[in-house]
């Protein structure tokens, strides 16, 4: 499953490796999402289109621990990124 975006009260996420017809989803079930802080989150189905559903949850999602646990996990993979791309040259103000 792929989150595309989340707020205090709702997320929107995405089925990978599978067809919609292959997903039991329904508007209206009852869902238990497991995020990366390793929290489960419960929440019902509002909406369901193609591989992608929409979820309100029961309860607020704290949004910046959420970015710093995101951050936090993904520290290596922006240092990498960093030391990869490093300018080569200094670009002078035209001005």
């Amino acid at each position: 499953m792929i989150v595309r975006n989340v707020s205090e009260r709702g997320m929107c996420l995405a089925l990978r490796g599978m067809k919609p017809q292959e997903s039991a989803l329904r508007h209206d079930e009852i869902v238990c999402i497991r995020m990366p802080e390793n929290v489960e989150h419960v929440g019902q189905v509002r909406w369901v289109e193609d591989r992608a559903f929409g979820v309100e949850l029961f309860h607020t999602l704290d949004i910046e621990a959420l970015g710093s646990e995101n951050q936090r996990r993904n520290a290596h993979f922006l240092e990498v990124l960093e030391q990869q791309y490093k300018p080569t040259q200094t670009v002078q103000n035209a001005y």
